[in-house]
C-alpha cells in the first residue's frame, strides 16, 4: 500500500502500470492465502474416522451433529457435508447404522428384552426403534431374533 501511495504521489512516468501491477500483486497474495486458509481447514481423512471411533463408543447415549462438530472444531453445516461426502451417509444415517448393527449382536447373542437392548442402544423411543430397525432389516426385531436364532441352530 505503501508503494501504490507514493506512486500516485509522485505520479512519474509509467506510474499508473506499475499501480495497476501492485494491485495485481495484492490480489494473487490475497487468494492464495485465501486458498491456503481453505485447505488448512478443510478436515482431513482422519477426522472422520476419529467421529466414527467416537460414534462406535458413544451410540448408546445421545449424540447430537452439533456435539460432533464442537468436537473436531467445525461448523455443523460444514462437518455434515464433508461426513457425507466421505461416508455416503448423514451422521444421524451412521449413527442409527451403528446402533440398530449393536441392536442385531444384542438381539441374537442374549436373552435380554428387545425394550431393554433398544433403550441400550440409545433408542429413547420404542415406536421410532420399531420403525428405524424394519427399515434397516427388512423385518421387526422379534422376527429377526428368531430368525437368526433358527440359524444358528442349523449350523
Amino acid at each position: 500500500f505503501n508503494k501504490i501511495y507514493l506512486e500516485h504521489r509522485e505520479q512519474r512516468t509509467g506510474y499508473l502500470e506499475i499501480i495497476r501491477a501492485y494491485l495485481l500483486q495484492l490480489l494473487v497474495l490475497t487468494f492464495r492465502m485465501e486458498e491456503d486458509r481453505g485447505k488448512a481447514a478443510a478436515p482431513n481423512p482422519q477426522t472422520v474416522r476419529y467421529l466414527l471411533d467416537y460414534i462406535q463408543s458413544n451410540y448408546h447415549r445421545h449424540i447430537s451433529v452439533q456435539e460432533l462438530a464442537d468436537k473436531v472444531y467445525l461448523s455443523r453445516d460444514y462437518l455434515s457435508r464433508h461426513f457425507r461426502d466421505t461416508t455416503g451417509m448423514t451422521i444421524t444415517a451412521m449413527i442409527q447404522k451403528i446402533r440398530i448393527q449393536n441392536v442385531c449382536r444384542l438381539l441374537s447373542t442374549t436373552d435380554r428384552t428387545i425394550a431393554d437392548i433398544a433403550a441400550a442402544c440409545g433408542f429413547e423411543d420404542m415406536k421410532f426403534f420399531y420403525s428405524v430397525f424394519r427399515k434397516h432389516m427388512g423385518l421387526p426385531p422379534g422376527d429377526y431374533r428368531k430368525h437368526t436364532r433358527a440359524h444358528e441352530k442349523t449350523k
